[in-house]
């Protein structure tokens, strides 16, 4: 299946209404217009997303699944699907985790089951409304229901990656070990002693991301601690986090952060 990569449904498919970003989480209320149907599509970096009015059709791995409003559903980096807006379009709220809660939330992603929790639906309705509001106290507020949202959806798959094959932890341990060096999936799963396809269902299923998806995400996550603590240049940034050029790791920071690197290091105050 053929998929276009993006970084955000709302700003490529539809009207993006706010954005605001809290903390490590990066939000955005999008409508999307009756009967749209998106081509077939992967999103940079996870998100959660709870469809506010209206409805959708949803294919891709999993088949085809319908969501109505108040559902909550969630997609890890680099899952293909495509979207078909139901007849009287559709408003959703999207939570993006950054950084290190984005690593987590993969490490340990939320069945679909685990979302139909009214606690965490309720949640998210509660996002919904703090985002609008604007008051001295609203982004301490909103990235505190962030996190418990994250950490509620976290709670319900810790046991799952408590049992993952102590293989797959022998094989994440190796990424950590080598986030310098091109790790090919022979070499890694000679250090699992499995199969390749079994390695990377096995990876996925137990720590939220494929064994690329993983390291690639390590990477960006050391370029933005660089892009805090050092004035090197994004180039000489970008190269020292393995990536093979500086539009190659603008492209997927913004993905995961919602704004080029160079605009997150203006925003703490630093020179780009």
């Amino acid at each position: 299946m053929t998929s276009m990569r993006i970084a955000s449904a709302g700003e490529r498919f539809g009207t993006v209404l706010a954005t605001r970003r809290v903390g490590r989480f990066l939000l955005r209320r999008s409508v999307y217009r009756p009967g749209l149907e998106t081509p077939t599509h992967q999103h940079e970096a996870p998100y959660l997303s709870f469809l506010i009015h209206g409805s959708q059709r949803e294919h891709g791995s999993r088949g085809e699944q319908a969501y109505e409003a108040g559902s909550l559903h969630y997609h890890p980096t680099g899952d293909p699907h495509s979207v078909r807006v139901g007849p009287y379009g559709m408003t959703a709220l999207s939570f993006g985790p950054t950084g290190r809660v984005g690593l987590r939330l993969e490490a340990a992603p939320p069945r679909p089951s685990d979302l139909e929790d009214p606690a965490l639906v309720a949640l998210a309705r509660r996002c919904d409304r703090e985002l609008g509001e604007t008051d001295s106290a609203s982004d301490l507020a909103l990235e505190g229901l962030c996190l418990e949202l994250v950490a509620s959806c976290m709670r319900r798959r810790a046991l799952d990656t408590a049992r993952a094959p102590v293989w797959v932890l022998a094989a994440r341990d190796y990424l950590h070990a080598h986030i310098d060096t091109r790790v090919t999936m022979t070499e890694l799963a000679g250090v699992a002693g499995v199969h390749e396809t079994h390695l990377t269902r096995t990876f996925r299923r137990h720590l939220g991301a494929s064994p690329g998806g993983y390291q690639r995400r390590l990477r960006i996550e050391r370029a933005r601690a660089a892009l805090e603590a050092s004035d090197d240049s994004l180039v000489e940034i970008a190269l020292a986090a393995g990536f093979s050029s500086q539009s190659h790791f603008t492209r997927l920071f913004r993905g995961q952060f919602g704004v080029p690197p160079g605009l997150y290091r203006r925003q703490l105050g630093r020179r780009a």
